[in-house]
């Protein structure tokens, strides 16, 4: 929620309150907003220049543009689930928000990691598939039975590997004696 001249404008995840000064001299006179949050993560990924998440950057955009207007931003973290007013209504606000299928959406975007994620999902499980399906390579499969397994493990490739997991070269006959 935040406050504005003492209404409350409702806000699913932040409280915040300011209180203008002042000042005939000044075309923007010198004001501050305080914004309370339960999401660290948040304010650590606007400290973090090299985070470049849309989100993270349109609020960026916002604060820029309150500040050449001569706003003081201030952001402040609060324990969540602790009884403050202000972030439990922020907390109800924004989950029947989520819960209503008549709330417009507001922001449609997937993020690149979730993106990258799925594909890498889906290529595993495709390979995986194929790999079952495949007749050849038994002995290599005794080693790998699943993708998954070859992904994480650290292995080494040289020569004499390839020879024992493909059944090629003279390890059979060095075995069987």
């Amino acid at each position: 929620m935040l406050q504005q001249s003492g209404a409350a404008a409702r806000h699913p995840k932040g409280v915040g309150t300011y209180k203008p000064h002042r000042n005939s001299g000044q075309r923007h006179p010198p004001r501050t907003i305080r914004v309370y949050t339960d999401s660290k993560i948040t304010i650590d990924s606007l400290k973090d220049a090299s985070n470049h998440n849309y989100l993270i950057e349109e609020i960026r955009k916002q604060l820029a543009i309150l500040r050449r207007t001569n706003w003081t931003i201030e952001f402040s973290w609060i324990k969540y689930h602790a009884g403050n007013p202000g972030n439990e209504l922020a907390d109800r606000l924004a989950k029947d928000a989520a819960c209503n299928i008549n709330t417009p959406v507001v922001f449609d975007r997937i993020p690149k990691t979730t993106l990258y994620k799925e594909l890498e999902d889906e290529t595993k499980q495709k390979w995986q598939e194929q790999w079952g399906r495949c007749n050849k390579a038994a002995v290599t499969k005794q080693f790998f039975p699943n993708v998954r397994d070859r992904i994480h493990r650290t292995i080494n490739i040289n020569p004499n590997f390839t020879a024992l997991v493909t059944d090629h070269g003279k390890a059979q006959s060095y075995l069987l004696n």
